[in-house]
């Protein structure tokens, strides 16, 4: 084999190892990030995101869409408010977003409680996109979407 196949062997080894032990960070990260939220965990939950941290969402169909964006503080309080009662996640996909930077496909599942106690469940499609910086792994932003149903 040649030196530089060689050398391309070993380039792609160290991209798939480097490329697995940073999804296995971020996936950590976000189960880290479903306990915080399910325990109302402010810290945590601070801790995990970017200051500049925002989520952009949508709900509804092609038809009727309504799009909104939440800062950090506004969605850290939408979740630990009295009428979330359950939140659960599971991890769709991890890919690559350039450098130092992983988006997180992810498939969520919100229980709130209605003002007459009634709970309401809500599918969220959402893709996270955490960044590496200074030797930990950051939420930078989250984009959200439920349908009608």
């Amino acid at each position: 084999m040649s030196r530089i196949a060689v050398l391309c062997v070993f380039l792609f080894a160290n991209l798939v190892i480097a490329t697995s032990d940073e999804f296995t960070a971020v996936g950590a990260e976000e189960n880290a990030l479903v306990r915080a939220i399910r325990t109302r965990d402010r810290a945590l939950l601070l801790r995990l995101t970017d200051p500049d941290f925002h989520v952009s969402w949508s709900y509804g169909s092609a038809i009727l869409m309504v799009r909104g964006e939440l800062s950090r503080e506004q969605w850290i309080a939408n979740l630990s408010s009295p009428q979330v009662a359950g939140y659960a996640m599971e991890i769709s996909g991890l890919r690559k977003a350039g450098q130092d930077a992983v988006y997180a496909n992810l498939k969520e599942l919100l229980t709130v409680r209605s003002a007459d106690g009634a709970s309401i469940q809500r599918r969220i499609d959402s893709i996270d996109m955490w960044r590496k910086q200074q030797n930990r792994w950051e939420l930078v932003s989250r984009l959200s979407h439920s349908g009608t149903e």
